[in-house]
């Protein structure tokens, strides 16, 4: 007969599990770029005006909607976008976002609008979007601004 050898085991030589903390990593790692792709439909690239004094007030935990009035030229077609929709230019662009900010004011009544424009565009296409938050009932609409340097 023949006698098998016993590996002799350690007491201290256990080896840790990683499986779950490489799970957690993964899961921070999708959490992370789904907000930055959800943050980044907020915003295109404007030239915003630039104040002297700015008296804003700081975006808190109140829920808002970014009207983002989309330069002329830039993309032809669209007048604005809110997140990731796009309004088309005239009327029918205007009705859309009348709806969608009274749809948006239905799940909460002290709804702000934060409009964003480049400094150089026209009031003709920035007075839609006022008009569209009176309409709304919007109690709150700011114009967005970056504060002068020096």
């Amino acid at each position: 007969m023949t006698r098998r050898r016993r590996k002799k085991h350690r007491a201290g030589g256990l080896v840790p599990n990683l499986t779950p903390m490489v799970d957690v990593v993964f899961l921070l790692i999708i959490f992370f770029v789904l907000v930055a792709q959800i943050t980044s439909a907020e915003r295109i690239s404007l030239d915003l005006p630039r104040i002297d004094q700015p008296r804003a007030e700081r975006p808190g935990a109140e829920r808002r909607v970014v009207v983002n009035i989309v330069p002329e030229g830039a993309e032809p077609g669209v007048w604005a976008r809110v997140g990731t929709i796009e309004l088309a230019s005239g009327e029918a662009g205007e009705a859309r976002l009348a709806e969608i900010l009274l749809e948006a004011r239905r799940g909460d009544p002290d709804l702000r609008v934060v409009i964003r424009a480049a400094h150089d565009e026209q009031y003709r296409r920035v007075f839609p979007v006022m008009e569209a938050c009176r309409t709304a009932g919007v109690p709150r609409a700011r114009l967005a601004a970056t504060q002068r340097d020096g």
